[in-house]
Protein backbone atom coordinates (compact mmCIF):
# COMPACT_ATOMS: atom_id res chain seq x y z
CA UNK A 1 0.00 0.00 0.00
CA UNK A 2 2.83 2.42 0.88
CA UNK A 3 4.43 1.79 -2.49
CA UNK A 4 1.11 2.52 -4.21
CA UNK A 5 0.71 5.79 -2.31
CA UNK A 6 4.25 6.87 -3.16
CA UNK A 7 3.71 6.06 -6.82
CA UNK A 8 0.45 8.04 -6.85
CA UNK A 9 2.17 11.04 -5.24
CA UNK A 10 5.04 10.92 -7.74
CA UNK A 11 2.58 10.79 -10.65
CA UNK A 12 -0.07 13.28 -9.56
CA UNK A 13 1.02 14.96 -6.37
CA UNK A 14 3.09 17.76 -7.90
CA UNK A 15 0.71 18.65 -10.69
CA UNK A 16 -0.90 22.05 -10.39
CA UNK A 17 -4.64 22.36 -10.60
CA UNK A 18 -5.54 24.44 -13.63
CA UNK A 19 -9.22 24.89 -12.88
CA UNK A 20 -10.39 23.21 -16.08
CA UNK A 21 -12.89 20.97 -14.30
CA UNK A 22 -15.92 21.93 -12.25
CA UNK A 23 -18.55 19.87 -10.44
CA UNK A 24 -22.03 21.27 -11.05
CA UNK A 25 -25.10 20.26 -9.05
CA UNK A 26 -28.67 21.50 -8.98
CA UNK A 27 -29.13 21.92 -5.22
CA UNK A 28 -28.20 25.62 -5.39
CA UNK A 29 -28.94 26.53 -9.02
CA UNK A 30 -30.11 24.75 -12.20
CA UNK A 31 -27.45 23.02 -14.30
CA UNK A 32 -28.37 25.11 -17.36
CA UNK A 33 -28.09 28.37 -15.45
CA UNK A 34 -24.59 27.54 -14.21
CA UNK A 35 -23.53 26.44 -17.70
CA UNK A 36 -24.77 29.73 -19.16
CA UNK A 37 -22.68 31.71 -16.66
CA UNK A 38 -19.52 29.87 -17.69
CA UNK A 39 -20.40 30.45 -21.35
CA UNK A 40 -20.57 34.19 -20.65
CA UNK A 41 -17.01 34.06 -19.29
CA UNK A 42 -15.84 32.57 -22.62
CA UNK A 43 -17.39 35.32 -24.70
CA UNK A 44 -20.93 33.97 -25.26
CA UNK A 45 -22.13 30.76 -26.90
CA UNK A 46 -22.04 30.36 -30.68
CA UNK A 47 -23.28 26.75 -30.98
CA UNK A 48 -24.69 24.16 -28.60
CA UNK A 49 -24.61 20.45 -29.47
CA UNK A 50 -26.72 18.20 -27.25
CA UNK A 51 -26.85 14.41 -26.85
CA UNK A 52 -29.59 13.06 -24.59
CA UNK A 53 -31.91 10.04 -24.52
CA UNK A 54 -34.84 12.19 -23.36
CA UNK A 55 -36.30 15.57 -24.33
CA UNK A 56 -39.44 17.53 -23.54
CA UNK A 57 -42.16 16.84 -26.06
CA UNK A 58 -42.39 20.58 -26.77
CA UNK A 59 -38.63 21.17 -26.46
CA UNK A 60 -39.14 23.45 -23.45
CA UNK A 61 -35.83 22.68 -21.75
CA UNK A 62 -33.79 23.22 -24.91
CA UNK A 63 -35.71 26.41 -25.76
CA UNK A 64 -34.99 27.87 -22.33
CA UNK A 65 -31.31 26.90 -22.60
CA UNK A 66 -31.09 28.63 -26.00
CA UNK A 67 -32.73 31.76 -24.60
CA UNK A 68 -30.53 31.83 -21.50
CA UNK A 69 -27.33 31.56 -23.56
CA UNK A 70 -28.69 33.81 -26.32
CA UNK A 71 -27.77 31.10 -28.83
CA UNK A 72 -30.23 29.90 -31.49
CA UNK A 73 -27.65 27.64 -33.13
CA UNK A 74 -28.58 24.44 -31.30
CA UNK A 75 -28.11 20.98 -32.84
CA UNK A 76 -29.44 17.74 -31.38
CA UNK A 77 -27.77 14.35 -31.70
CA UNK A 78 -29.91 11.61 -33.24
CA UNK A 79 -28.31 8.34 -32.22
CA UNK A 80 -28.19 5.75 -35.05
CA UNK A 81 -28.83 2.88 -32.62
CA UNK A 82 -31.66 4.64 -30.77
CA UNK A 83 -31.96 5.67 -27.14
CA UNK A 84 -32.74 3.79 -23.97
CA UNK A 85 -36.47 3.73 -23.35
CA UNK A 86 -38.18 3.66 -19.98
CA UNK A 87 -41.52 5.28 -20.75
CA UNK A 88 -40.36 8.50 -19.09
CA UNK A 89 -40.07 11.08 -21.86
CA UNK A 90 -39.85 11.14 -25.67
CA UNK A 91 -36.47 10.76 -27.43
CA UNK A 92 -37.04 13.94 -29.47
CA UNK A 93 -38.87 17.29 -29.12
CA UNK A 94 -41.52 16.31 -31.65
CA UNK A 95 -43.91 19.25 -31.17
CA UNK A 96 -41.38 22.00 -30.51
CA UNK A 97 -42.14 25.36 -32.14
CA UNK A 98 -38.44 25.60 -32.94
CA UNK A 99 -37.27 22.95 -35.40
CA UNK A 100 -33.86 22.10 -33.98
CA UNK A 101 -31.35 20.71 -36.47
CA UNK A 102 -30.85 16.92 -36.20
CA UNK A 103 -27.22 15.80 -36.48
CA UNK A 104 -25.10 12.75 -35.74
CA UNK A 105 -22.06 13.42 -33.58
CA UNK A 106 -19.08 11.73 -35.21
CA UNK A 107 -17.59 10.36 -32.00
CA UNK A 108 -20.89 8.63 -31.15
CA UNK A 109 -21.92 7.48 -34.61
CA UNK A 110 -20.01 4.17 -34.52
CA UNK A 111 -21.39 3.05 -31.15
CA UNK A 112 -24.03 0.35 -31.65
CA UNK A 113 -25.35 0.59 -28.09
CA UNK A 114 -28.47 2.59 -27.32
CA UNK A 115 -27.81 6.13 -26.12
CA UNK A 116 -27.95 6.71 -22.37
CA UNK A 117 -25.36 9.50 -22.08
CA UNK A 118 -26.37 13.08 -21.29
CA UNK A 119 -23.76 15.45 -22.60
CA UNK A 120 -23.39 18.70 -24.49
CA UNK A 121 -20.75 20.92 -26.03
CA UNK A 122 -21.12 24.69 -25.82
CA UNK A 123 -18.96 26.44 -28.38
CA UNK A 124 -17.98 29.96 -27.36
CA UNK A 125 -16.03 32.80 -28.94
CA UNK A 126 -13.06 32.09 -26.67
CA UNK A 127 -13.20 28.31 -26.25
CA UNK A 128 -15.74 25.66 -25.39
CA UNK A 129 -17.51 23.94 -22.51
CA UNK A 130 -18.06 20.18 -22.24
CA UNK A 131 -20.82 19.07 -19.88
CA UNK A 132 -21.56 15.44 -18.95
CA UNK A 133 -23.63 14.05 -16.11
CA UNK A 134 -27.10 12.99 -15.03
CA UNK A 135 -29.21 15.81 -16.50
CA UNK A 136 -31.37 14.97 -19.51
CA UNK A 137 -32.19 17.69 -22.04
CA UNK A 138 -35.56 18.28 -20.39
CA UNK A 139 -36.92 21.16 -18.40
CA UNK A 140 -36.94 18.91 -15.31
CA UNK A 141 -33.29 17.98 -15.85
CA UNK A 142 -31.88 21.36 -16.87
CA UNK A 143 -34.12 23.74 -14.92
CA UNK A 144 -36.58 21.76 -12.78
CA UNK A 145 -36.72 20.07 -9.40
CA UNK A 146 -34.63 17.04 -10.34
CA UNK A 147 -31.48 16.55 -8.29
CA UNK A 148 -28.73 16.49 -10.93
CA UNK A 149 -24.93 16.48 -11.01
CA UNK A 150 -22.60 17.09 -13.95
CA UNK A 151 -18.90 17.53 -14.64
CA UNK A 152 -18.01 20.68 -16.58
CA UNK A 153 -14.75 20.95 -18.50
CA UNK A 154 -13.63 24.44 -19.48
CA UNK A 155 -11.33 24.61 -22.51
CA UNK A 156 -10.20 28.14 -23.22
CA UNK A 157 -9.00 29.23 -26.68
CA UNK A 158 -9.46 25.78 -28.21
CA UNK A 159 -10.24 25.38 -31.92
CA UNK A 160 -11.26 21.72 -31.66
CA UNK A 161 -14.99 21.07 -31.69
CA UNK A 162 -17.33 18.12 -32.08
CA UNK A 163 -17.74 17.09 -35.70
CA UNK A 164 -21.22 16.34 -37.01
CA UNK A 165 -22.99 14.90 -40.02
CA UNK A 166 -26.60 15.11 -41.15
CA UNK A 167 -28.92 13.21 -38.84
CA UNK A 168 -32.50 11.94 -38.93
CA UNK A 169 -34.82 12.34 -35.92
CA UNK A 170 -36.08 9.07 -34.41
CA UNK A 171 -39.52 7.95 -35.53
CA UNK A 172 -42.21 8.94 -33.09
CA UNK A 173 -43.99 5.97 -31.58
CA UNK A 174 -46.91 5.74 -29.14
CA UNK A 175 -48.53 8.77 -27.48
CA UNK A 176 -45.85 10.81 -25.79
CA UNK A 177 -48.08 13.14 -23.81
CA UNK A 178 -48.42 10.76 -20.86
CA UNK A 179 -44.69 10.06 -20.90
CA UNK A 180 -43.96 13.78 -20.84
CA UNK A 181 -46.31 14.26 -17.92
CA UNK A 182 -44.32 11.65 -15.99
CA UNK A 183 -41.08 13.44 -16.85
CA UNK A 184 -42.34 16.57 -15.13
CA UNK A 185 -43.15 14.67 -11.93
CA UNK A 186 -41.78 16.56 -8.96
CA UNK A 187 -38.82 14.81 -7.36
CA UNK A 188 -36.97 15.71 -4.20
CA UNK A 189 -34.69 14.52 -1.42
CA UNK A 190 -35.04 14.22 2.34
CA UNK A 191 -32.97 13.43 5.41
CA UNK A 192 -34.43 11.29 8.18
CA UNK A 193 -33.40 9.14 11.13
CA UNK A 194 -35.08 6.38 13.11
CA UNK A 195 -35.11 7.04 16.84
CA UNK A 196 -36.62 3.98 18.50
CA UNK A 197 -40.06 3.63 16.91
CA UNK A 198 -40.22 7.21 15.58
CA UNK A 199 -38.96 8.65 12.30
CA UNK A 200 -37.94 12.32 12.42
CA UNK A 201 -36.65 14.17 9.40
CA UNK A 202 -36.68 17.14 7.08
CA UNK A 203 -37.38 17.56 3.37
CA UNK A 204 -34.32 19.20 1.83
CA UNK A 205 -35.84 20.05 -1.54
CA UNK A 206 -38.49 21.08 -2.43
CA UNK A 207 -40.49 22.34 0.57
CA UNK A 208 -44.17 23.11 0.99
CA UNK A 209 -45.61 19.72 0.20
CA UNK A 210 -48.39 19.46 2.79
CA UNK A 211 -49.89 16.02 3.34
CA UNK A 212 -48.03 13.05 1.84
CA UNK A 213 -48.12 9.25 1.93
CA UNK A 214 -45.11 7.70 3.70
CA UNK A 215 -43.57 4.29 3.06
CA UNK A 216 -40.43 2.48 4.23
CA UNK A 217 -38.59 -0.04 2.10
CA UNK A 218 -35.83 -2.43 3.06
CA UNK A 219 -34.33 -5.75 1.91
CA UNK A 220 -36.53 -7.69 4.37
CA UNK A 221 -39.88 -5.96 3.98
CA UNK A 222 -41.71 -2.83 2.87
CA UNK A 223 -44.66 -1.11 4.45
CA UNK A 224 -47.02 1.82 3.88
CA UNK A 225 -47.00 4.04 6.97
CA UNK A 226 -49.98 6.28 6.24
CA UNK A 227 -50.34 10.02 5.84
CA UNK A 228 -47.86 12.55 7.24
CA UNK A 229 -47.51 16.32 6.91
CA UNK A 230 -44.42 18.53 6.99
CA UNK A 231 -44.25 22.05 8.43
CA UNK A 232 -43.03 25.27 6.80
CA UNK A 233 -39.40 24.24 7.37
CA UNK A 234 -40.00 20.84 5.77
CA UNK A 235 -39.75 18.99 9.12
CA UNK A 236 -41.85 15.93 9.90
CA UNK A 237 -42.17 12.98 12.28
CA UNK A 238 -44.26 9.81 12.48
CA UNK A 239 -44.38 6.37 14.09
CA UNK A 240 -42.58 3.44 12.44
CA UNK A 241 -42.76 0.66 15.01
CA UNK A 242 -40.93 -2.59 14.31
CA UNK A 243 -38.40 -1.31 11.79
CA UNK A 244 -35.45 -0.82 14.14
CA UNK A 245 -34.62 -4.55 14.18
CA UNK A 246 -34.94 -4.66 10.37
CA UNK A 247 -32.49 -1.78 10.19
CA UNK A 248 -29.98 -3.63 12.35
CA UNK A 249 -30.25 -6.75 10.22
CA UNK A 250 -30.27 -5.06 6.81
CA UNK A 251 -28.22 -1.97 7.59
CA UNK A 252 -30.22 0.34 5.31
CA UNK A 253 -33.79 1.53 4.84
CA UNK A 254 -35.26 3.92 2.27
CA UNK A 255 -37.99 6.40 3.20
CA UNK A 256 -40.31 7.66 0.47
CA UNK A 257 -42.93 10.44 0.73
CA UNK A 258 -45.42 10.78 -2.13
CA UNK A 259 -48.07 13.27 -3.12
CA UNK A 260 -49.85 13.20 -6.49
CA UNK A 261 -47.00 12.86 -9.01
CA UNK A 262 -44.37 14.30 -6.67
CA UNK A 263 -42.09 12.29 -4.40
CA UNK A 264 -39.21 12.77 -1.98
CA UNK A 265 -36.93 9.99 -0.84
CA UNK A 266 -33.74 9.34 1.07
CA UNK A 267 -31.90 6.82 3.22
CA UNK A 268 -32.93 6.46 6.84
CA UNK A 269 -30.12 6.73 9.39
CA UNK A 270 -30.46 4.66 12.55
CA UNK A 271 -29.82 6.46 15.86
CA UNK A 272 -28.88 3.29 17.76
CA UNK A 273 -26.28 2.45 15.11
CA UNK A 274 -24.76 5.93 15.30
CA UNK A 275 -24.65 5.81 19.09
CA UNK A 276 -22.98 2.38 19.12
CA UNK A 277 -20.37 3.57 16.66
CA UNK A 278 -19.69 6.67 18.73
CA UNK A 279 -19.32 4.73 21.96
CA UNK A 280 -17.36 1.63 20.94
CA UNK A 281 -15.66 2.62 17.68
CA UNK A 282 -14.44 0.00 15.23
CA UNK A 283 -16.06 -2.94 17.04
CA UNK A 284 -19.53 -1.46 16.41
CA UNK A 285 -20.12 -3.24 13.09
CA UNK A 286 -19.46 -6.62 14.72
CA UNK A 287 -21.76 -5.90 17.65
CA UNK A 288 -24.50 -4.70 15.29
CA UNK A 289 -24.17 -7.92 13.30
CA UNK A 290 -24.62 -9.91 16.52
CA UNK A 291 -27.68 -7.88 17.55
CA UNK A 292 -29.18 -8.35 14.11
CA UNK A 293 -28.52 -12.10 14.04
CA UNK A 294 -26.07 -11.98 11.11
CA UNK A 295 -22.86 -12.43 13.10
CA UNK A 296 -20.10 -14.87 12.18
CA UNK A 297 -17.70 -16.74 14.52
CA UNK A 298 -15.07 -14.11 13.67
CA UNK A 299 -17.43 -11.35 14.88
CA UNK A 300 -18.02 -13.13 18.20
CA UNK A 301 -14.30 -13.75 18.65
CA UNK A 302 -13.52 -10.10 18.03
CA UNK A 303 -16.16 -8.98 20.56
CA UNK A 304 -14.82 -11.36 23.25
CA UNK A 305 -11.29 -10.20 22.59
Amino acid sequence: MEMLVERWQRTFGKRQRNGQFRLLHSLDAPIAEQTALYADELGDATRIAVASPYFDLDGNGISKLAAMTNCDNVVLHSHPSGSVGAGIAPPWPYVSKQQWEPVTLSHLSGDHRRLHAKTMEVQCKQGRLLVAGSANATNAGLFGNNIEASVLRVQQDTKLYWQTSVGTPPVRSAPDDEKEADAEAELGVLHAKLEGDTVVGRILKPHGSGKMQASLRGPLRSAALGEIEDDEQGQFSFSAAGFELDALKAGRLVLRLEKDRGSRKGFLSISVTSELTRRIGSIASKLIAMLGGTDTPEDVAAILA
